[in-house]
C-alpha cells in the first residue's frame, strides 16, 4: 500500500526512486475483446512482471519515464518477431504522420 511504502520509506528501509507508480484505466465493452483478439490486435507471450519492471528501469536511466513505455514495447514487439508492426503502427494513415493513439 501506499502507507507501507511511505512507512519503509521513513524507516530508511526504502528510497522513493525504489517505487514505480502507473495509473490508467483500461475497458472494453460486451465482446470487445474477443472481437480484438480474433482480429488480431492484441499480441500474447509469455513473461513475468519483473522483466517488464526491470526493463522499464532499464529505459528511465537514459528516457523521459513517460516514454520509456513506447520503447519497452518496441523492444517486446521485437522478442516475439513483430518489429514490422512496430512501424507500421507509428504512421497514421490518414495523416501520414507518426501516431501512438492505436497503440
Amino acid at each position: 500500500t501506499f502507507e507501507k511504502a511511505k512507512q519503509l520509506v521513513a524507516n530508511n528501509h526504502a528510497k522513493p526512486t525504489d517505487f514505480w507508480v502507473f495509473a490508467g484505466y483500461a475497458g472494453w465493452g460486451p465482446g470487445q475483446l474477443a472481437a480484438e483478439l480474433e482480429r488480431k490486435s492484441w499480441y500474447m507471450c509469455a513473461t513475468d512482471s519483473q522483466t517488464l519492471l526491470k526493463e522499464l528501469a532499464k529505459q528511465s536511466q537514459y528516457a523521459d519515464p513517460r516514454d520509456a513505455g513506447i520503447d519497452t514495447w518496441e523492444l517486446l514487439m521485437q522478442m516475439i518477431g513483430k518489429e514490422s508492426k512496430v512501424q507500421s503502427s507509428r504512421i497514421n494513415p490518414k495523416t501520414g504522420h507518426e501516431s501512438f493513439d492505436d497503440l
